[in-house]
């Protein structure tokens, strides 16, 4: 339920961002139509494209760690990810002796 709690905060912030940014490769046309169909989502729908962006967003990270670690595990990539996102002093404190497994 924080996700109901977070989502209008994170649906203005969406917004807000989408309809400052000075988009270059884009027609002013273009643009306007863009920021039109987002101003007409649901909040549901809007919602949903958040989390498919960072679902979109996670994938990639751990595409980008596959292939910097080609052999490693699926565990290690898990951890691998963990470290990424938490740094390295949280990580270890949260993971304690699962940062000896990391590949180098």
């Amino acid at each position: 339920m924080i996700l109901l709690r977070v989502l209008p905060v994170a649906t203005f912030s969406l917004m807000n961002i989408i309809c400052n940014m000075n988009i270059t490769d884009t027609s002013p046309e273009a643009e306007k139509v863009l920021i039109e169909i987002l101003r007409n989502m649901s909040p549901e729908q809007k919602g949903n494209l958040i989390s498919d962006t960072l679902q979109m967003g996670r994938e990639l990270a751990i595409a980008g760690l596959r292939y910097r670690y080609p052999q490693a595990t699926d565990e290690q990539i898990r951890l691998l990810f963990a470290k990424e996102r938490l740094g390295d002093q949280l990580f270890r404190q949260a993971y304690g002796d699962k940062a000896n497994e990391l590949p180098d």
